[in-house]
């Protein structure tokens, strides 16, 4: 350590030196435990979108699901009350998975498909003297509730 006056001030000059050790750079120990910290910090980070895509994709199977049951009950709706008397009510109709069927009749493709199921169901209801058909369609993945949708529908010709 060094004194200088300078006027009536004293001034201290600290010359520090370096140790061997501190120019060498990092100890195989201070690197590994700099990896450590940081492989916690990123495995903290990838959990979190490994969720949100989990997240992400339940939802877009939901709105299929959803778009499903949707264009199910339009189909219905779009048919003859007559029809739909003799060919749905008191019957539940299932379309397994891998067999499901747009309103045309054609086997509906692709792999966000591929896995779900549908269930129609009609039953007959009356409300205030006019019977009309409540019509239920379920539709599943692989077992698990999706989209449960139901309507009454009436006869259109019928006053």
């Amino acid at each position: 350590m060094f004194i200088s006056s300078i006027g009536k001030a004293e001034v201290k000059i600290v010359k520090r030196y370096k140790s061997a050790r501190a120019s060498k750079g990092f100890t195989l120990i201070e690197a590994m435990m700099a990896m450590v910290i940081l492989a916690v910090a990123a495995s903290g980070i990838m959990v979190s979108f490994a969720a949100a895509a989990s997240v992400q994709t339940e939802a877009h199977r939901r709105i299929i699901a959803s778009r499903l049951a949707a264009d199910k009950i339009e189909y219905l709706a779009s048919k003859d009350f007559t029809v739909l008397e003799s060919v749905y009510v008191g019957k539940t109709i299932t379309e397994s998975a891998g067999t499901l069927t747009d309103s045309t009749g054609t086997l509906i493709a692709g792999n966000a498909y591929t896995d779900l199921s549908r269930t129609v169901s009609c039953e007959y209801a009356a409300v205030a003297g006019v019977n009309l058909i409540w019509v239920t369609v379920d539709v599943a993945y692989k077992g698990t509730p999706m989209a449960h949708l139901g309507t009454l529908i009436g006869d259109k010709y019928k006053h």
